[in-house]
């Protein structure tokens, strides 16, 4: 039966507060969410300044089309290479939180390095980070999952959602203008401790396990 357009818009106040108070109550949902807010920095942050900062390497905007493109398609390939390596990793650290903390600090590393002199050291730099985030991101969806009961899961990957975006138009006012009118460099340290102040949320993260789930990939 398909709701009609009413119903849905009466229905949103009710589902923002229930996704809310979801993410208060519990503590590895709150934790997520702070993971989701220094990607949505990251993310925000890279895909305004990386451009920019490339063309300023390559000699100008012309020059940096084609090289950027293409570099582009190797980051995406990276964040599918890093998805595939979470389950393996997850295995190695014994949990998926040891598992995004990993990921996420060493893509605090890899982000400075885009301000890095050589285009290949930085080019380097940038499929790594994209690398890293392909880690973190199935690893944050196990725990999410884990976390909240079916009935509830769509309403908080949209709270996830909405965070994202948010951090994500927050990071593109303010450290854009920081990396234009002070360095590229300090615009991408900010980010990187962005990255690794976030990832100590990964530290004893509480995870429930739902009943008939293996506790293969849960606890700190």
């Amino acid at each position: 039966r398909r709701p009609a357009l009413r119903s849905v818009l009466t229905d949103v106040p009710r589902t923002i507060h229930t996704g809310v108070a979801l993410v208060a109550r519990r503590g590895s949902l709150r934790r997520v969410i702070v993971l989701t807010a220094c990607l949505g920095v990251t993310l925000g942050s890279v895909e305004l300044i990386a451009p920019v900062s490339f063309a300023h390497l390559l000699g100008g905007e012309d020059a940096a089309a084609g090289p950027f493109s293409v570099l582009v398609t190797l980051a995406f390939l990276g964040t599918a290479a890093g998805s595939s390596l979470a389950p393996g990793i997850t295995r190695l650290l014994r949990s998926s939180a040891r598992g995004i903390m990993a990921a996420r600090l060493c893509a605090g590393i890899a982000v400075v390095g885009l301000a890095a002199p050589s285009f290949a050291v930085a080019a380097g730099a940038y499929v790594v980070l994209y690398l890293l985030l392909g880690v973190s991101g199935p690893l944050s969806a196990d725990i999410t999952h884990r976390s909240v009961g079916a009935e509830h899961r769509a309403t908080i990957l949209s709270v996830q959602s909405l965070t994202l975006q948010l951090s994500g138009v927050t990071a593109g006012l303010t450290l854009g203008p920081l990396a234009q009118h002070v360095s590229f460099l300090t615009a991408y340290v900010v980010v990187g401790a962005v990255l690794a102040l976030g990832a100590s949320a990964c530290i004893r993260m509480p995870v429930p396990v739902p009943p008939g789930d293996r506790p293969l990939v849960t606890s700190w």
